[in-house]
């Protein structure tokens, strides 16, 4: 039934989506452009895409929000 509700994303958006923050634009040479990040890159995607970027976030957090607004596009 998810399936069936969801909305489907073409091409377009997939890159609109990942092109949206500083390390979709930089990080041009593979299909997961957001793994591996560090800290303070990770709380600049964050605020770029005007997600939660509290100083005391962990990395783990931070890989969480930033993992949950991008549903998984590469």
């Amino acid at each position: 039934m998810y399936c069936f509700r969801s909305h489907h994303l073409s091409l377009a958006d997939h890159c609109r989506i990942v092109w949206a923050g500083p390390a979709g634009r930089k990080r041009n040479g593979g299909i997961k452009p957001f793994k591996d990040m560090t800290v303070p890159e990770l709380k600049i995607e964050c605020a770029a895409r005007e997600l939660d970027v509290d100083e005391r976030l962990m990395r783990k957090e931070l890989q969480q929000n930033l993992r949950d607004h991008i549903k998984g596009v590469r």
